[in-house]
Formats: structure tokens, sequence, C-alpha cells
């Protein structure tokens, strides 16, 4: 899934930065885009959850001069560029863009003005999208809700994303399916449940 998420990474249009979880991880992250700035999640030795992380990544992002900022994660293979693209034009009349994921959370995040304080929000729960909504309301941001998807958590979301990617021609997209596809011949799970 990372593969897939570099793959949209290398065909984006603008400045690409990858946000490693850990300082550490900054030299590995340099060699998976060549057009990409790398930084870190959160400033080293600090601790934070999923919003901290955002709001901290926003804040950098700002500095040095990004303005529209879209958020991706690795577990959601199914985004192509009629997501980007949605995003995008949402993103022109609105301060946030969101794509609900049917597991109650997101899928892209994206934003023009600064994210409010996301420490609170529920993350990895199935208020997340409604939550994350609500906060920017509340902070007075306009908010468009684009395409909905789903992310990879479970093997049910698996079954999901061997069907959708039949017909995906991207490189990465098909080296995933032969994954799932020799993943489930291994586990011998069947397709009909």
């Amino acid at each position: 899934m990372l593969a897939c998420a570099i793959e949209d990474a290398n065909n984006w249009q603008g400045p690409v930065v990858i946000a490693c979880s850990n300082e550490s991880d900054t030299q590995w992250a340099h060699s998976l885009v060549s057009n990409a700035h790398v930084i870190a999640q959160l400033p080293l030795g600090q601790l934070g959850n999923l919003g901290d992380r955002l709001n901290y990544v926003d804040n950098q992002l700002r500095e040095q001069g990004h303005d529209q900022l879209v958020f991706i994660g690795t577990d959601a293979p199914i985004l192509n560029h009629q997501y980007f693209e949605a995003t995008i034009s949402a993103l022109q009349s609105n301060d946030v863009a969101l794509h609900h994921a049917d597991d109650g959370g997101v899928i892209i995040m994206a934003n023009k003005v600064p994210w409010p304080v996301l420490t609170h929000l529920p993350w990895s729960t199935n208020e997340l999208s409604q939550s994350l909504s609500h906060q920017c309301r509340q902070n007075k941001l306009s908010v468009k809700y684009c395409l909905p998807g789903y992310d990879i958590d479970y093997v049910s979301d698996l079954k999901k994303l061997l069907i959708d990617l039949q017909s995906d021609t991207r490189p990465a997209r098909k080296a995933l399916l032969r994954t799932i596809n020799e993943l489930f011949s291994l586990a011998k799970v069947s397709f009909h449940e």
C-alpha cells in the first residue's frame, strides 16, 4: 500500500511532502520519492496523537509557504485522479475538503487555512469524520465533503479492494492486486463470504 501512495506522490503535479512518524525515518523516506520534501510529524522526542501530528505538520508547511494542503495516508489505495480533482475543486470555494471513509474516518483531508486544534478528536473511531467536520465548522471554516471511499483495516476491506482494483492499470495497484490474490490464495479465504 505504501507503493500506491508513492505512485500517487510521483504523479502529483505540485510539491510533495512525506511526513514521517519518526525523525529517524527521514533518510529512508528521502529514498522513496525523488521530488519530495521530507519532514518529521513531531519535533524529536515529542509525543502526540494523530491530531497533534497533523497540527504540527500543517504549521510547518504553512511556515514554508504552502497554502493548500492535501493529506493522505498509506491505507487508501483506491485513491485516484478523481479523488484528487474533487479535492482541489472543493478547495476553490471551501476552507476544508474531506472524503468520508465508510468506517467513519476520512481517506483525504485537505485545507487551505490552518487546521483548528485537532488533538481531542476521536481518532481511529467511527466518529472521526463527523467530529472533524464539526470541529472545523465550530471554528468558522467551510467544509465540503467530496467522494466517499474506504481505507484498509480489515479482511473485508481487502475483499472490496480486490474487486475495485480489477480494472486499475497503475503499476503499484496491479502489484497490490497480485499480492492480495496471493494472500487470499495462501489463506484459502472464501471470496463469497
